[in-house]
């Protein structure tokens, strides 16, 4: 009986870590590919779906903490205070601001770093701990 009772408990224990497990990957933000890298291959007159391949999401906050980030003013840069439909990806170490004219083109953009993190929530630590 003490044998039994023993594999039950295992087994119990394994099923609540396997759903704990289950319930981190199902609640985690959408995976993002808002990197340098990406967001230098970003050029004037692409669609917004393009975009949106290129950075494998729409346009959002995609940063599991709470930050704060900031877009120097580059000479090379063209200013994306202009009027337009304006749309702004932000990930976990770099942001970008796009300005698209009226045919839905990139017409200016604008890139920047995260600066720092106010704050991370349990559930991000736990998952970052993780690898997830």
């Amino acid at each position: 009986m003490t044998r039994k009772r023993l594999l039950l408990s295992f087994g119990f224990l394994a099923a609540l870590l396997l759903a704990g497990y289950v319930t981190l990957r199902l609640t985690a933000p959408p995976r993002h590919r808002i990197t340098q890298e990406n967001i230098e291959a970003i050029r004037v007159g692409m669609s917004e779906d393009e975009v949106e391949a290129i950075l494998g999401v729409p346009a959002g906050n995609y940063c599991s903490f709470e930050c704060f980030y900031s877009y120097p003013a580059f000479a090379r840069q063209e200013p994306t205070d202009l009027p337009g439909n304006k749309k702004e990806w932000v990930g976990e170490d770099n942001c970008i601001r796009v300005r698209f004219d009226d045919s839905g083109r990139v017409a200016a953009m604008r890139y920047g770093h995260v600066l720092g993190r106010v704050s991370e929530p349990f559930l991000t630590k736990l998952r970052r701990w993780l690898g997830m």
